[in-house]
C-alpha cells in the first residue's frame, strides 16, 4: 500500500514481493484494525525518512523543501506521453539500465503523473517486469535535481523497512522525469481483496501490522 509524503516522493508499502501501487482513498471499505496499524506504519517510516533525510544531506533539507514547494505544486501537462517506447535511465548508484514499454497507452494515472507497465534490463539477474511513472510537468535542471535527491533518499528508506517497495532508479523521456519501480501485478491490498473475495482477510490484516510478518510472502499474499 503506498504513502505519499509531498507529491515528488512516494513511499511504497508493498502486498506482496512482486508488485506495483498507487494510492487508492477507498479505505472505508477496509477493516478498522487495517487502518490502526496501517497508522503505525506510517509514522514509523516517516520517522525512518526523517532520518535517513538528515544522514544524506544535513538538517538543512526542511527549509530547502519549503524553498522548492512551487515546484511540488506546479500542475502537469494534459498532453498523453507521445514518446519513444524504450527509455533509459540509471539506478541511484549509477548504474544504467533501459525500459521497454509494453505500450503507449498508460494504464493508470495518478495525482501527478501517468503510469506505463514495461520490462527493464540492467545491472540484476534477470529482466524485471516493472512500473514508469512519467510526469507530465518538464522539469527545469534545478527541479530535475531536486526530485533525484528526493529519491535518492527513497531508495534509502525503501531498503530500511520489509514493506516499503524498493525504487529501481530515474529516466528521462525527451525532457521529462520517469520513476522506475517494480511493478504490483495483484494491485494495492483493496484491489487485492476486491479480484480474490475467498481470501483471508483476517491473516491479511494481521499480517499487515505484524513486523514479523512481512507482506511480501507467499502466505501472507496467495498467488503472488
Amino acid at each position: 500500500m503506498p504513502i505519499a509524503i509531498g507529491s515528488a516522493l512516494t513511499v511504497h508499502l508493498a502486498l506482496c514481493e512482486k508488485g506495483y501501487a498507487w494510492f487508492q482513498p477507498a479505505w472505508p471499505c477496509l477493516p478498522v484494525l487495517c487502518l490502526a496499524h496501517t497508522a503505525v506504519l506510517l509514522s514509523q517510516a516517516a520517522s525512518t525518512l526523517s532520518a535517513a533525510m538528515d544522514a544524506y544531506y544535513g538538517s538543512g533539507w526542511q527549509h530547502d523543501a519549503r524553498q522548492h514547494q512551487d515546484f511540488r505544486m506546479m500542475p502537469i501537462s494534459n498532453d498523453s506521453f507521445t514518446g519513444p517506447r524504450t527509455l533509459s535511465g540509471f539506478t541511484f548508484e549509477g548504474y544504467p539500465f533501459h525500459v521497454v514499454l509494453s505500450s503507449d497507452e498508460s494504464f493508470d494515472t495518478g495525482a501527478s503523473a501517468h503510469i506505463y507497465k514495461g520490462q527493464s534490463s540492467g545491472p540484476w539477474d534477470q529482466p524485471l517486469v516493472v512500473a514508469v511513472k512519467i510526469f507530465g510537468q518538464i522539469l527545469q535542471p534545478y527541479q530535475h535535481e531536486l526530485l533525484v535527491r528526493e529519491l535518492g533518499i527513497a531508495s534509502q528508506v525503501s531498503l530500511c523497512h520489509p514493506r516499503i517497495l524498493e525504487f529501481l532508479g530515474t529516466a528521462s523521456v525527451g525532457g521529462q522525469t520517469a520513476l522506475v519501480s517494480l511493478y504490483m501485478k495483484n494491485g494495492n491490498l483493496l484491489e487485492y481483496v476486491l479480484h480474490n473475495p475467498g481470501c483471508d482477510k483476517k491473516k491479511l490484516v494481521r499480517d499487515h501490522g505484524t513486523k514479523d510478518s512481512p507482506l511480501d510472502t507467499s502466505a501472507a499474499c496467495p498467488g503472488c
